[in-house]
């Protein structure tokens, strides 16, 4: 897998793009910012923009759960009151019209719309669980909220949909006697989730869909906000301007930097294999164009607020605050497959799942020789036998290696590199 700096003199570059006080003109649009008393934690936008829904809470009045709406794209906003005693924490949808809010309160409940958010009504309370925190969908159907089980901020629950959120089910019996407030899946299979809220930094990966799940300590990096490009990929962001950079499935962290030591990070998306974004106190913005190599100051002039979350729609990204404030950036050119950076690509492979042997399919534009590595999910370096049978192609064979997740990486003669996954059954 990669690591973070590749030579000395890209260090003590990137660590001067890291002192830079600026990188880019102001490229955010505040949206709205008359609803000071709303808290908002997280926000949906439809794929052509028209629609934005933000979720929060109206905590100095009843701690009342709110939405806040927009069907023009952002030109005029309007809210609806919800019950008191709710926190609003997490929205998604699972297509332009079905969508969920989780709901966190002494229990676990959902809101659910099936007309773009224009009506929403209660359709699941359940009194075993003490609030859901997060939510996202996978595909049309199938979705998944994080939350606490019997005893708030003490035990964690994971909870699936297969029918758009008309019904949930837990499935957490392999999950750990910790809480739940996040969960981040990199495809249908990986997913990330867990807890940095009073001191756990506790963070999970399940291999399975989230079925089971194992530990992975961060207790040390102060994170809030975790994401992942793909399902090695990721980075974590919180407190003292940290920034840590992961390319084995979280088993190993690099920290990127030192720099940005006076801000406090709350979380972190990407809109394209290239281009992410941090948010966090005091308006803080920061992006990457580089697919996370270096991150530099989105100057965009908006201060006074503490930005709690950010999410990625249409080629943009949407940013909520703790005082009632939506900002947008602008649009993020597209990029072709030839202009991602190849480290981030999974390469096609077949068939996979395979019980004995696969083939690779590598990229036109990657010369021979090829060279394989390969790791397991606990990120060691294991032996499997390749050969290019014809052009193009590679095989791969099995050996004694066992059942689960593993992840290559494939380096050309032409200094190209490109990885990928594949599951042995």
């Amino acid at each position: 897998m990669k690591v973070t700096f590749t030579h000395l003199f890209h260090k003590l570059l990137v660590v001067g793009l890291f002192l830079l006080p600026f990188a880019h003109k102001a490229q955010w649009t505040v949206l709205n910012s008359n609803y000071t008393n709303l808290t908002l934690d997280d926000i949906y936008a439809s794929s052509s923009g028209d629609t934005i829904i933000a979720v929060g809470t109206d905590i100095a009045n009843g701690f009342t759960g709110h939405t806040l709406y927009s069907f023009d794209g952002g030109s005029s906003w309007d809210t609806t009151t919800y019950n008191s005693g709710y926190f609003f924490k997490g929205i998604a949808f699972a297509n332009n019209n079905i969508g969920v809010i989780a709901v966190l309160g002494s229990v676990g409940c959902v809101l659910r719309t099936t007309d773009g958010g224009v009506n929403w009504a209660w359709t699941w309370c359940d009194q075993t669980y003490s609030g859901v925190y997060d939510i996202t969908f996978t595909d049309a159907t199938t979705g998944y909220m994080a939350g606490y089980g019997n005893t708030q901020f003490g035990d964690g629950n994971i909870i699936k949909t297969t029918d758009a959120g008309q019904s949930w089910n837990s499935i957490t019996g392999a999950i750990p006697n910790k809480p739940f407030e996040f969960i981040h899946f990199a495809d249908n299979d990986v997913a990330y989730g867990g807890s940095f809220l009073f001191g756990h930094n506790k963070l999970y990966r399940s291999i399975d869909g989230g079925i089971s799940w194992d530990s992975l300590d961060v207790k040390n990096y102060g994170s809030n906000g975790v994401y992942f490009t793909n399902a090695a990929h990721g980075f974590l962001a919180g407190y003292n301007g940290i920034i840590y950079e992961t390319m084995d499935s979280a088993n190993t962290w690099t920290k990127i930097g030192p720099a940005f030591s006076s801000m406090v990070f709350q979380d972190i998306t990407f809109v394209n294999q290239q281009t992410g974004f941090i948010v966090g106190g005091n308006g803080a913005i920061l992006r990457t164009d580089d697919g996370g190599q270096t991150w530099v100051s989105d100057n965009t002039g908006i201060t006074n607020t503490d930005f709690q979350r950010v999410r990625a729609y249409n080629n943009r990204a949407y940013a909520v605050s703790s005082n009632g404030v939506i900002a947008v950036s602008a649009a993020v050119p597209s990029i072709g497959r030839e202009e991602q950076p190849a480290i981030n690509n999974h390469i096609a492979i077949f068939p996979n799942p395979f019980t004995q042997s696969a083939v690779i399919k590598i990229p036109e534009s990657f010369e021979a020789p090829y060279k394989l590595s390969f790791t397991n999910i606990a990120g060691q370096n294991i032996e499997i036998d390749y050969s290019e049978f014809i052009p193009g192609q590679v095989k791969i064979e099995r050996k004694q290696n066992p059942a689960g997740l593993y992840f290559y990486q494939l380096t050309a003669a032409n200094g190209k590199t490109a990885n990928g996954r594949f599951t042995i059954k």
